[in-house]
């Protein structure tokens, strides 16, 4: 072999390592640079006064803040509430409330450190209803386009629960 053949060999070499470590450099960028969805999901019980002071009632809000804290955009696809209810079991069927569906409305897009809060306020008398079947922990989530999907547990409470709990601290006030 002549130096001439050594040095090309050599330079190829170096080419091919160099080559790899840049491509290895690339991949690792691209995974580390997807979507990644923080939810923050709430539930709140505001009062209304109906008929002028005559009768009051009391009404559950959701809010759900999604959050994008990676470096894609993420598209929504769709953003609500399973309801596993007090006693769940295997065959139990889980109820969805939808808070935000893009066959309804468009694909909600968030870029890089956006927030988007989705709300569920003022809820009728049915979903009141559906409401004493939570359990103490329910999950929100939100499903993208690309069809994953991001789950957090948040605490709920029913109406009867908090009738409870106001006849509690009540006793224990006097």
């Amino acid at each position: 072999m002549t130096k001439v053949e050594i040095l090309t060999l050599g330079i190829a070499f170096w080419g091919a390592v160099t080559g790899s470590i840049a491509l290895l450099i690339q991949f690792l960028q691209h995974r580390g640079d997807k979507s990644d969805l923080k939810l923050i999901p709430k539930m709140s019980i505001g009062s209304s006064v109906l008929g002028g002071m005559i009768e009051a009632r009391e009404l559950i809000d959701f809010e759900l803040e999604v959050v994008n804290v990676g470096r894609r955009v993420a598209r929504i696809d769709e953003v609500g509430i399973s309801v596993k209810g007090k006693n769940p079991s295997k065959n139990s069927h889980v109820l969805k409330i939808i808070i935000y569906d893009s066959q309804q409305n468009d694909v909600a897009s968030l870029n890089e450190g956006e927030k988007k809060i989705f709300k569920l306020h003022r809820w009728n008398r049915t979903m009141q209803d559906i409401a004493e079947y939570f359990s103490e922990n329910e999950t929100a989530y939100v499903r993208l386009t690309s069809g994953k999907q991001i789950k957090e547990r948040f605490d709920t409470v029913s109406m009867s629960k908090l009738a409870e709990l106001r006849a509690k601290a009540q006793q224990s006030g006097r």
